[in-house]
């Protein structure tokens, strides 16, 4: 009762009447809690507690079937999705797309991209929960898109959809913009591999318990990823560099660091990864001074000798 008040966004002193529907309602122990739990207040017991699911339970079925009545009209009928929907990404996070407690029926669409070069497949993990990590999620379903474009690291750009339906059907699909060959989808039943209440309510409940240590592991995987992406940025950088600037520290410097980011604890500082991160900047930046210098010291070199040349040839004449 709490969390739904809580999730709602209401404080229990607003609340005017309570109503009780189920039958585990008729339990004293049960209607004491409750009561007790609202300050005292005097519970509503007009409404049969059986009869008040089995009757909504049959509008809802009129309304979903398409249902027309002078009796159902202006009636909203609402349900939401009991955990947070979202996927597996690099580094084993979750990625929400639709957070605990959306309305259903409901479409979310968001934009994801390849963590490795060349990349030609992704794997899609389908997820609900309300951890940071995937591992400590419940998996609904997976599928692969197959297809995608070679590119460099972070290019394509993969548009992944979660459409759930009035009944609770979830459907994922996935597509890499601009390539009609790159399509993967996966449907997942309302009733197929989903949680039951309790584990519902025990996701949740774990979510809070494990809320800072979830963050200290979602802080050290974006610090992680943010390093891998730039030491990435600076190999591609120097594929483009000239053939005569100095590569060798920075490359070395690249080498050594996805060397330390394949091996690395899982229980690494955030802190040094920062550091790392820092320490490959302040080496591409060096060799970024030194390419700029060596391209100003050519231009002027250019420059001088084009001048002399035109002075030579204005003082010397060529004879006819």
């Amino acid at each position: 009762v709490e969390r739904v008040l809580t999730d709602a966004k209401v404080d229990k002193r607003a609340v005017d009447d309570v109503v009780l529907v189920g039958g585990s309602t008729r339990i004293p122990k049960v209607q004491s809690l409750v009561s007790d739990f609202f300050g005292g207040k005097e519970l509503s017991k007009n409404i049969n507690p059986d009869e008040a699911v089995a009757y909504g339970a049959a509008v809802q079925a009129f309304v979903l079937s398409g249902g027309e009545s002078a009796a159902t009209e202006g009636l909203l009928l609402l349900d939401v999705t009991p955990l947070t929907l979202g996927i597996e990404v690099e580094g084993g996070q979750m990625a929400p797309l639709l957070p605990r407690n959306t309305t259903i029926p409901t479409k979310k669409m968001k934009t994801f991209t390849t963590c490795e070069r060349g990349q030609t497949k992704v794997d899609i993990d389908v997820l609900e929960g309300e951890r940071a990590m995937a591992r400590d999620c419940h998996k609904l379903g997976n599928f692969t898109l197959d297809g995608v474009r070679p590119a460099p690291r972070g290019e394509p750009q993969i548009d992944v959809t979660f459409d759930i339906d009035a009944s609770g059907i979830l459907n994922v699909s996935a597509c890499e913009r601009d390539n009609a060959r790159a399509v993967g989808k996966v449907t997942i039943a309302a009733e197929r591999g989903r949680l039951s209440r309790d584990d519902i309510d025990r996701l949740v409940e774990e979510a809070k318990k494990f809320e800072a240590q979830d963050n200290l592991a979602k802080a050290r995987t974006e610090a992680k990823h943010e390093l891998e992406t730039t030491c990435y940025s600076i190999m591609e950088a120097l594929m483009e560099a000239p053939s005569n600037a100095p590569t060798a520290n920075v490359a070395s410097t690249c080498d050594e660091t996805m060397a330390w980011l394949s091996a690395v604890d899982p229980e690494t500082p955030v802190l040094e990864f920062q550091s790392r991160k820092r320490e490959l900047e302040n080496v591409f930046n060096t060799f970024k001074n030194a390419v700029a210098m060596q391209n100003a010291k050519d231009s002027a070199q250019s420059t001088k000798g084009r001048r002399q040349f035109k002075k030579g040839t204005k003082k010397n004449p060529l004879n006819h």
